[in-house]
């Protein structure tokens, strides 16, 4: 899935908006009719900025404005945020050293302002930056310190954008999924104490994406349903274009490509925004290759890829330059291919986004083997395998910590349900207890007043204590009847997580079979092109056909080794124990 780094710079220097048009334009009339230089017209300038995306150009006259008016006012906030955008200006010009260098300035004088709002701000920047520069390590420490800071604002909206930031970055950075759903449900109840249709959109949507990821789509579309529903009030065109941009790619990653199409579609509609355009652009000319239409393919792919390289998106120019050579393969023109794949290749490698350097070196594999320049073929096949296994192993994981920590907060709950019924029980045994000892007194005073009553008194005092009886048996049975269903449904959940974890072992064992078949295929083409020398008396060609054999079967071997570890792993963890404790290797 192709990730959204430009997106998420202007969405970590935001403070809480999407880009909503008529509030913009209402802000640019406010502006041509406010021209004094104050803190409204610095401020007005800021939220312009969080609401749209200007050009460079725009964005670098705003930015200096902002900073002339705070520095003669001493305005420090709006110092704070001149330089935030300003290093979002040195960013599209690729001078990270120069942004950077503005964040720190940002910082410091954020730290000085007793408002924390600016601080979170600014380490949210810093964040960001730092995730795009590869280094996932301070780009989480800056997030959680932009986290910590807005706990101080007592701003759920803004406590609720933080932990948003964070979980994006554990899903989308780190692919931590449990730790991205733990953070995503953190900010799901911030939005929902403040009662802020936006915040609640937001983590919706957020965490309709985590869904996405480890393929549970019908879960997805629940949330994905909520946020397009909220969004039916908030008329916001920004949000809804996302959304549907992501509910495209979920119908597109589980081949329902016609529904991914009408998705896209209805998205451009909603955006004018380049990288938006790109970004749905690029999709669409997959979708298309993958349906054969290669007419439709091109034209997106060629005109996605003219719009990344106007922003300077290396990330969407690696993406869309994998699809023109998969394009390019299907149109039966290796040499296209090989360019094309080889320049994603190449900035893939720069990037470190291992996602396309898998498909890249995919389509760099099929291109020289249809050349029949196969020992190219074979060093990039290698390296899919490579890129492939290590990104399958990581879902594979991935989606067994979430499903494990799903069914531990389901328990947590069935849990909490369970003790809160079981005080309620309390709470009625108690009272009822407290009435009968009532009656008990009622009926002492009553018989040592009148002895002639007393048989009346003591008849009735039975009828109670049998009822009494009858009301505990029944809540002893509704008591068991509850914890043998409270049981059956554990195990139906463990039942569900086995079968997905089954489902991802078997991936695996399709792994090492999937190399096997293909080195099988190659030998065969191999023993014919042996035969052919053969007849024909080249013994160097025939020596050399018989290493390439040799070296396939070995390729094999080692394969059906490790098909055959994976099975007697399996059939060793399934073995019968006694549960005693013994050394292990």
């Amino acid at each position: 899935m192709k990730k959204t780094f430009l997106c998420a710079i202007i969405t970590a220097f935001a403070v809480y908006a999407f880009g909503q048009q008529h509030q913009a334009e209402k802000i640019e009339r406010e502006l041509k009719g406010h021209p004094q230089q104050d803190t409204f017209r610095v401020n007005r300038l800021v939220e312009l900025f969080r609401l749209t995306m200007p050009t460079a150009g725009r964005l670098d006259t705003m930015a200096n404005e902002a900073l002339t008016i705070s520095k003669k006012l001493n305005y420090d906030g709006g110092r704070v945020e001149g330089l935030r955008m300003l290093a979002v200006v040195y960013y599209r010009k690729n001078n990270l050293p120069q942004a950077t260098l503005l964040l720190d300035q940002a910082l410091a004088i954020a730290k000085t302002i007793k408002d924390r709002t600016y601080l979170s701000d600014a380490y949210a920047s810093m964040a960001s930056f730092s995730n795009l520069t590869g280094d996932q390590k301070h780009a989480l420490a800056y997030s959680l310190k932009a986290e910590e800071a807005a706990q101080t604002t007592q701003n759920k909206i803004l406590i609720a954008q933080r932990q948003n930031g964070i979980s994006g970055l554990y899903a989308n950075s780190i692919g931590d999924y449990t730790k991205s759903m733990e953070w995503a449900i953190k900010a799901e109840k911030n939005a929902d104490e403040a009662g802020d249709l936006n915040a609640q959109a937001l983590s919706w949507s957020n965490m309709a994406g985590i869904y996405t990821s480890i393929g549970d789509q019908s879960t997805s579309l629940i949330y994905y349903q909520k946020a397009l529903d909220a969004n039916k009030r908030l008329g916001n065109l920004s949000l809804e274009f996302n959304l549907l941009n992501r509910i495209g790619e979920m119908y597109r990653l589980s081949g329902r490509y016609q529904k991914a199409l009408a998705a896209y579609k209805e998205g451009l509609s909603k955006t004018t925004l380049t990288y938006n355009t790109e970004l749905t652009e690029s999709n669409m000319a997959d979708v298309y290759v993958r349906l054969g239409d290669l007419p439709m393919a091109f034209k997106y792919g060629f005109k996605s890829l003219h719009e990344a390289q106007s922003i300077d998106d290396a990330e969407g120019e690696e993406w869309i330059e994998g699809i023109l050579a998969r394009a390019y393969l299907k149109r039966n023109m290796p040499d296209s291919a090989i360019y094309y794949a080889q320049t994603g290749y190449s900035k893939s490698v720069k990037t470190g986004t291992i996602e396309f350097k898998r498909d890249n070196s995919k389509a760099l594999a099929d291109a020289y083997a249809m050349k029949k320049n196969y020992d190219d073929a074979y060093r990039y096949h290698l390296l899919f395998i490579s890129y492939r296994d290590s990104m399958v192993n990581a879902d594979v994981t991935n989606q067994a910590s979430l499903l494990q920590y799903n069914y531990n907060l389901a328990k947590k709950q069935a849990q909490i349900v369970t003790l809160s019924q079981q005080k309620k029980m309390q709470y009625y045994f108690l009272a009822g207890s407290a009435g009968i000892l009532l009656v008990v007194g009622s009926m002492g005073l009553i018989l040592f007043r009148n002895n002639r009553q007393k048989q009346k008194a003591n008849l009735l005092l039975s009828k109670q204590k049998r009822e009494i009886e009858t009301q505990r048996d029944q809540t002893n049975k509704a008591l068991t009847e509850l914890q043998i269903t409270q049981n059956q449904l554990v195990q139906r959940e463990k039942m569900a997580s086995l079968g997905e974890l089954t489902a991802g072992i078997a991936h695996e064992i399709q792994n090492p079979l999937n190399f096997v078949n293909n080195f099988a295929e190659v030998n065969i083409e191999l023993l014919e092109e042996l035969k052919e020398a053969d007849a024909k008396g080249d013994k160097k060609e025939v020596s050399v056909l018989a290493n390439d054999l040799a070296q396939n079967l070995e390729k094999i071997r080692q394969h059906g080794k490790r098909a055959d570890g994976i099975v007697k792993g399996m059939l060793q963890h399934s073995r019968a124990s006694t549960g005693q404790k013994e050394p292990t290797d």
